[in-house]
């Protein structure tokens, strides 16, 4: 049935796509964190 479909082509190539999670884990790992982060402008209790 794919065979016969004029978009059936498109369907047989299989395509490892990052998912948005992968996409965010990447770029916080990327970026270091750093002690002059928002967390190291907070004040200490």
């Amino acid at each position: 049935m794919r065979a016969r479909s004029p978009i059936g082509g498109k369907y047989d190539t299989a395509v490892n796509r990052d998912s948005a999670y992968e996409r965010l884990q990447q770029r916080a790992a990327s970026v270091a964190p750093t002690s002059s982060g928002p967390a190291a402008a907070l004040p200490k209790a």
